[in-house]
């Protein structure tokens, strides 16, 4: 897909049953894990709550929006997501004057101060947000678990789910602190 659209080959979708998933699919962002959201919430501070939740998101996003908000939608999502965040606008799918439009939340603001059409957006998640730990912060955590009454497994588990690590290199920097293994 993405070897398509840099070769400039157009790509488009065969209509289906739902705009959302046509528009993920010619996007190409990464459609192996997305949230669709439909339209967003009207009222400015159920939207905004929305917003704070979705600018941490790291699937990508699919929202609906008419013409007559488009322009408010993009503002917000530009403050809530950053200006710079990709996404994909398909306007018009399956009709005449189709268009799948890329760039990021800056340019869609200055390209579409009057947007035409119904339009299915489809917004980059957010990047992974992984902290790194290293050995010592991790033998450290382990301790403070197991002098909560874990298990090494049972705390080599929890940290693996946290940290990314391994549950094997987890568990076996716990015995390299002497620590029991209970």
């Amino acid at each position: 897909m993405t070897l398509c659209l840099d070769a400039g080959i157009p790509v488009v979708p065969v209509p289906g049953p739902t705009a959302a998933v046509a528009a993920l699919v010619a996007s190409g962002l990464a459609g192996d894990r997305f949230v669709f959201e439909g339209f967003l919430p009207l009222k400015p501070k159920v939207r905004h709550a929305r917003l704070e939740t979705l600018a941490r998101e790291e699937r990508t996003i699919v929202l609906y929006e008419a013409p007559t908000v488009c322009g408010k939608l993009w503002g917000s999502l530009a403050v809530a997501l950053g200006d710079d965040r990709p996404l994909v606008l398909a306007r018009e799918m399956t009709k005449r004057y189709e268009e799948f439009w890329r760039g990021t939340l800056q340019t869609a603001i200055a390209r579409y101060l009057e947007p035409k059409g119904e339009f299915v957006l489809v917004v980059a998640g957010a990047p992974p947000t992984h902290e790194v730990w290293d050995d010592d912060d991790v033998q450290t955590a382990l301790q403070r678990l197991q002098q909560e009454g874990k298990s090494l497994a049972i705390a080599s588990r929890e940290l693996a789910t946290l940290t990314g690590r391994s549950r094997r290199e987890i568990y076996q920097l716990g015995l390299q602190t002497g620590e029991s293994p209970t």
